[in-house]
């Protein structure tokens, strides 16, 4: 049974598969004498299929962390003798470290002998940078800021400081929020000790923020004036008449 529903779900797959690239066939077909049609269906994969694909990715990255974890727990508890897991450790580390030699080589030889831009013409060239350009430049600016590649380099990918930000990816935004509730508690506290009533909001401005650093800022504040209780009793008002003559009203 378990083998008939696996052959049904691949055979689902590669139909899929096929069905995926015979319409882009179809539709580059179409489009080449048709560049309206063409724009159509590139509107619809972004705004239609691009959001669906991205929500099965993400369903699946959701995934990938229980069920490797959960794989390695099960692999652990059925050795049984925990001597063994050291050379097992080895060879799939080794493995691993192979196979990701073997991708790297053959995707460096397959670019360098297929060269798949060549045959890519001018107006297609011009489009893609026109998009993707801004896109490319910063990824390029981004990596000449990494360090060379070294032990150390090597070192913080594979086992980093922060796991669960390495993992998750949003370690910095972690940080603004921690600064922001940081700041908005200190400086709450700062202005309750001292007695302040703000006019308006505070305006911050951080000086140093850095990991592992102390949290520097400076707090400009606009209060409330101090106003002395008065006796409403011991007021006096004078009353100012004014005549207004016939000839001065006209």
């Amino acid at each position: 049974m378990a083998a008939g529903v696996d052959s049904q779900l691949a055979n689902r797959i590669l139909l899929g598969l096929l069905g995926g690239a015979v319409a882009g066939a179809v539709t580059l077909m179409v489009g080449a004498g048709s560049p309206a049609v063409l724009e159509a269906a590139r509107s619809f994969a972004v705004t239609v299929l691009d959001p669906i694909g991205q929500v099965f990715l993400r369903l699946l990255f959701f995934v990938v962390m229980p069920l490797v974890f959960a794989s390695l727990a099960a692999g652990v508890s059925q050795l049984g003798d925990l001597a063994r897991l050291g050379p097992l450790s080895a060879r799939t580390f080794t493995l691993f470290f192979l196979n990701m030699s073997i991708a790297c080589l053959l995707g460096l030889v397959m670019m360098n002998v297929l060269q798949p831009g060549a045959v890519i013409d001018g107006d297609t060239k011009s489009r893609l940078v026109a998009e993707y350009g801004d896109a490319s430049g910063k990824l390029i600016e981004k990596q000449s800021t990494q360090p060379d590649m070294s032990v150390q380099t090597i070192v913080d990918m594979f086992m980093p400081r922060n796991l669960i930000g390495a993992i998750t990816g949003h370690d910095r935004a972690v940080l603004g929020e921690v600064l922001e509730k940081t700041v908005s508690e200190s400086s709450s506290q700062a202005m309750q000790d001292r007695g302040l009533r703000p006019a308006m909001q505070p305006r911050v401005e951080v000086t140093a923020f850095a990991e592992g650093a102390d949290l520097e800022y400076k707090l400009a504040i606009e209060v409330l004036p101090d106003v002395a209780p008065v006796d409403l009793k011991t007021l006096e008002l004078q009353r100012v008449k004014i005549r207004v003559e016939d000839a001065e009203a006209e």
